[in-house]
């Protein structure tokens, strides 16, 4: 069985869709497909082709890139030239969802989607390229429904994406195409071996004897960063014994370090990028994700996180997050942008060490029940085979 991946950017890129590509294909080729993916060489110092963990890759050049997607001319050679039982491709991405459309159309083979986010950016919201967002939105409803498989990260984005809303899940419907297909984590990777770094690291922060909230991600406005800064100084003014760390970069990281100077928030440490997050995950005592909007369409930091045994508290928004915490039974959920709600929902499980080892056992049950590799990658190979089969 020879599957045609189509996706914008592949290994050694790693993001969140990249890195669930590469996972992907990777089991798929140990179960004996081949895998040929189509990618934009991202990279100058790439081969253009390449076979890694029995993976064909095929780079080729960008030619130039529309609203930060990339058009890469090579891809048309390689649906013309591979032979391929079925077509796959990774959504949003607007340029080659067409491309994989017209890949199944021209040599009449199935096409399957992971869809992973609707297109959210308010750059696209402003005319003339609002316009460009409409076209491309009547061209997606014809690439919806040629797709036999539309794969979603849960099914309360699904039903809130107005794209996908009117799509029925195959559990639900004798003719549903939506299968439920979630992120998930390799925990071979999150195993710790050297458990003198925890305490090296707790020392080198001057976290010893602290309570340690941890908060992991991009620093972008969609995370609410600035909600939980705005609740922590509340904390910290009950507890003095409290500290919280945020790992990760972006821009608005300097804005965030004014929030701190300027309130006055004192044991706040930006710790930007960091090799090895799963030290950080395994000192913590709180996990928080507060974001604010649809374009945290996951959450799969929370699911690392999970699989230490951390409580974490996110937001109710209509993402997959809510899904993720088994709706409250295995995290604890508050209104987004309530600094209020997140402030009580911290010191609750500050004070409650039971209640944090009670959350923290329902976690990694759920983790290992619904979003570990193999789980969910014998559930994605037995709906392909199926769809060749048939």
């Amino acid at each position: 069985m020879r599957i045609l991946n189509i996706t914008k950017y592949f290994y050694p890129k790693y993001g969140g869709i990249e890195t669930r590509n590469f996972e992907v294909s990777r089991y798929l080729s140990q179960k004996g497909f081949e895998i040929y993916v189509s990618t934009s060489k991202h990279a100058q110092n790439l081969d253009d082709f390449e076979v890694y963990e029995g993976i064909n890759i095929r780079r080729h050049k960008i030619l130039f890139k529309p609203f930060n997607d990339v058009f890469y001319p090579g891809i048309i050679k390689d649906i013309f030239r591979l032979d391929f039982d079925l077509v796959h491709v990774d959504l949003p991405d607007p340029v080659n969802s067409i491309f994989a459309f017209f890949a199944s159309v021209i040599k009449n083979k199935p096409l399957i989607i992971t869809y992973h986010a609707d297109i959210e950016k308010e750059e696209l919201e402003k005319f003339p390229t609002s316009m460009i967002l409409k076209a491309y939105n009547i061209i997606l409803k014809f690439i919806l429904q040629r797709a036999k498989k539309i794969f979603v990260t849960s099914k309360d984005y699904a039903k809130s994406s107005k794209n996908l809303r009117n799509f029925k899940f195959e559990d639900e419907s004798k003719d549903g195409k939506l299968v439920l297909s979630p992120s998930f984590i390799e925990g071979d990777e999150l195993n710790i071996e050297n458990y003198d770094e925890i305490e090296k690291i707790k020392k080198n922060l001057g976290l010893e004897n602290k309570k340690i909230i941890l908060f992991v991600g991009r620093l972008v406005h969609y995370k609410g960063v600035e909600y939980l800064l705005k609740s922590f100084k509340k904390v910290e003014k009950n507890f003095n014994d409290v500290v919280l760390l945020i790992i990760g970069d972006g821009p608005l990281r300097n804005q965030l370090e004014n929030i701190v100077k300027n309130e006055n928030i004192k044991n706040v440490q930006f710790l930007g990028k960091v090799k090895e997050l799963k030290y950080y995950y395994a000192l913590c005592d709180i996990f928080v994700l507060p974001s604010i909007t649809r374009q945290e369409a996951f959450g799969l930091v929370l699911i690392e996180a999970m699989y230490f045994g951390k409580p974490c508290i996110t937001t109710n928004i209509e993402s997959g997050m809510k899904y993720v915490v088994d709706y409250g039974n295995a995290g604890i959920l508050v209104k987004e942008k309530n600094t209020e709600e997140l402030k009580d929902a911290i010191e609750n499980l500050i004070v409650n060490e039971n209640l944090r080892k009670e959350i923290g056992k329902k976690a990694i049950k759920r983790v290992l029940e619904k979003f570990t590799s193999r789980v969910v990658l014998e559930k994605f190979e037995k709906e392909i085979k199926s769809i060749i089969k048939n």
